[in-house]
């Protein structure tokens, strides 16, 4: 939230203990404002599951309570919500409350502000390759560098990288941070300016998910020194057939802040660039103000988004889509018919101390990572970040493993470009091709001859990428984690009267449902284990367009297919005249199994149900199972996929409720 700017907040809580005989009282679900000790300030009122898109309620009775608000702070601070419901158990009243959720306030970091801090470490280090061009003394003009930053108006203070290392750190004034990479050619702390842009149960031990993420932003530089091995590795994952990954590969330009950001929802991230240890010699109390855990020096890592002061906004516009905000803004729907907010998440970073202002780029700090990971949490992964220092003391690695990931793997110093890329091309050979751990990836362990860092891995020594299965079946971890989801797809304990065939969750996809448009899918790769010969899963189908729009042109339509290199097998698919009954709702007849009736072909029945979309009148299918021969795929990769469309129209919607997937 900026300060000044009124902003819609969307409150949302998952509480199936709120619906059926569960113990919380459903009328008495409220949103509270609180103090950072979770003390109540205000009272914003009752959370409801109605799905009123009024109150921002997206699905009527699937267990989520919701409520939006408008803040509109004068100052920057950070704001603290939480949720509170009375409880009954035993036949004792209580008040439950919830974590706390934080949301900052800060002020805009304006163009003229960006534009003074980058033109003056843009000079300073020019004046630095100067002095060294010239022959200086590389310490002599780094410490010449930092006196000059100190002798402007707008610094604070400025020092050293730690243990008297290249780079140099800045604290502004206004409380932003910068910082300058100024070590030499050929090591992974220092370098030029962005590369040019580029078009079942789990083992233990195994990642949560196999979608990995291979950031490169100095792959040139790298590749021309050696190599780059975030880079091999994303081209070796794609490739790899068991195992199974969905790769995510940015390289150059293109590895922005916003793939750092969304790097939690990963299970094998491979990241390359120049790290540092910086702000060692900072007031310890200006770092508390930026609400930095670690007091001392931080860690940081530079991605390869230029800072681009231009870009920097004074308002919030309307979207619908990523496309219709600046460059670098997320669209956040938060409203009904697919309206929302381009949200400047950088100048939020900035302002807080999250991202760290470059001459050339922006770094992320370890508060960086404890703010995004704290949203949504590193499934069991397996971190590898493959820069100088970024082992130096752990402030960066240790918020990676507390947020959930099973190991972390970097270097402890500064390490050499040839060095590094060795060291981590044998890392993930020894992963991706030997099905090895991370403790047998890194046991060809030995200090850079030319430099004092090493490879060191912090967390779990038996993690390992191993399991090629169906991660999360039957989504009964109570999140997505294993399945990628686009447009609406997500997890849920209920749907009216209708829970879930077997354990406490199940998944959804939609036409639209909420504040989503048009489609929802959700899918996997995994490999089809030797002996395995069929696939079965439930499914039920809800819609509006039952049974008025029967034997219309509107056809919302579902289908889950498995699909390989050897062909495609279609499980289910099937749009609303197949499932209407015979007499298309009472509007036609025609002969079954006759070629002019499309309508009742795979009709079951059809009842009203219990709950109502946007436009209402919603009729559900029963539970249905589908089952296919999968024997062709054996120790096969194939990706499985549920979808959901829209046929004819947006307005009118339909979900499918989908559980309990097996093979065997």
């Amino acid at each position: 939230v900026f300060t000044g700017e009124s902003t819609k907040i969307v409150a949302a809580m998952p509480l199936s203990a709120a619906t059926g005989e569960g113990p919380i009282d459903a009328s008495t679900v409220t949103l509270i404002q609180t103090d950072v000790d979770g003390k109540e300030l205000q009272t914003h009122g009752k959370m409801l599951d109605n799905g009123n898109l009024g109150n921002c309620d997206e699905i009527q009775k699937d267990g989520v309570f919701s409520l939006c608000v408008n803040v509109n702070a004068s100052k920057p601070e950070t704001l603290y919500f939480r949720v509170k419901a009375g409880a009954k158990i035993a036949g004792e009243t209580y008040t439950a409350h919830s974590p706390l959720a934080a949301v900052d306030v800060v002020d805009r970091f304006t163009q003229s502000e960006c534009t003074a801090i980058v033109g003056l470490q843009k000079q300073t280090k020019q004046t630095y390759l100067s002095a060294i061009g010239a022959g200086t003394d590389s310490t002599v003009a780094r410490d010449e560098a930092i006196a000059s930053l100190k002798l402007s108006d707008a610094v604070a203070d400025a020092g050293p990288a730690s243990g008297d290392g290249f780079g140099v750190w800045v604290h502004y004034k206004t409380g932003r941070v910068g910082g300058l990479n100024l070590a030499p050619d050929g090591l992974r702390a220092g370098g030029g300016g962005v590369d040019p842009g580029y078009g079942s149960a789990l083992p233990t031990h195994s990642v949560g998910t196999r979608r990995a993420l291979a950031l490169a932003p100095f792959q040139t530089e790298f590749a021309a020194n050696g190599g780059d091995e975030a880079a091999e590795a994303g081209t070796q994952l794609a490739a790899q057939q068991c195992p199974p990954f969905q790769v995510d590969q940015y390289a150059g330009n293109k590895a922005l802040l916003k793939s750092y950001r969304e790097m939690s929802s990963y299970g094998l991230i491979a990241i390359t660039g120049h790290g540092e240890a910086l702000f060692a010699g900072m007031d310890s109390a200006a770092k508390k103000v930026l609400g930095w855990e670690h007091l001392g020096a931080q860690e940081v890592i530079w991605s390869g988004e230029a800072v681009n002061c231009s870009a920097l906004t004074t308002s919030s516009k309307g979207c619908k889509t990523d496309g219709q905000c600046p460059a670098g803004h997320e669209c956040v729907i938060n409203g009904g018919g697919g309206s929302g907010i381009c949200i400047d998440n950088t100048q939020a970073d900035v302002m807080r101390g999250r991202t760290v202002i470059g001459a050339d780029t922006y770094a992320i700090t370890p508060a960086f990572v404890q703010r995004y990971a704290s949203r949504h949490a590193f499934p069991g992964s397996i971190v590898y970040l493959g820069a100088c220092r970024t082992m130096y003391n752990g402030s960066f690695a240790v918020q990676v493993y507390g947020h959930g990931a099973q190991a972390v793997v970097g270097f402890t110093d500064y390490v050499s470009n040839a060095f590094a890329h060795d060291r981590g091309k044998a890392f993930f050979d020894s992963l991706i091709t030997d099905g090895g751990s991370v403790l047998q990836a890194t046991t060809t362990n030995g200090a850079d001859p030319q430099h004092k860092g090493r490879m060191f891995f912090l967390g779990q020594s038996k993690a390992n990428i191993s399991d090629s299965h169906l991660i999360n079946n039957s989504w009964d971890l109570g999140k997505i984690t294993g399945w990628k989801a686009v447009g609406d797809g997500r997890v849920i304990s209920r749907l009216g009267v209708t829970t879930p065939v077997a354990g406490k969750f199940m998944g959804i996809i939609s036409t639209g449902l909420g504040f989503t448009q048009q489609s929802g899918s959700l899918e996997q790769p995994f490999c089809v284990s030797p002996g395995m010969s069929e696939m079965c899963f439930f499914w039920k189908f809800y819609s509006e367009e039952f049974l008025e729009w029967c034997g219309s042109s509107y056809m919302d339509r579902f289908t889950a297919t498995l699909t390989a290199s050897a062909g495609k097998l279609t499980m289910v698919d099937v749009y609303i005249d197949p499932l209407c009954p015979y007499d298309c709702g009472g509007k036609a007849t025609c002969e079954p199994g006759s070629s002019a009736c499309k309508c009742g072909s795979q009709w079951k029945t059809l009842t009203p149900g219990d709950v109502s979309f946007d436009q209402g009148g919603v009729y559900m299918t029963p539970w249905q199972k589908a089952c296919v021969d999968v024997s062709p795929f054996e120790s096969k990769r194939v990706n499985l996929k549920f979808f959901a469309t829209d046929v004819g129209d947006s307005i009118f919607d339909s979900a499918i409720l989908i559980d309990e997937v097996s093979i065997q």
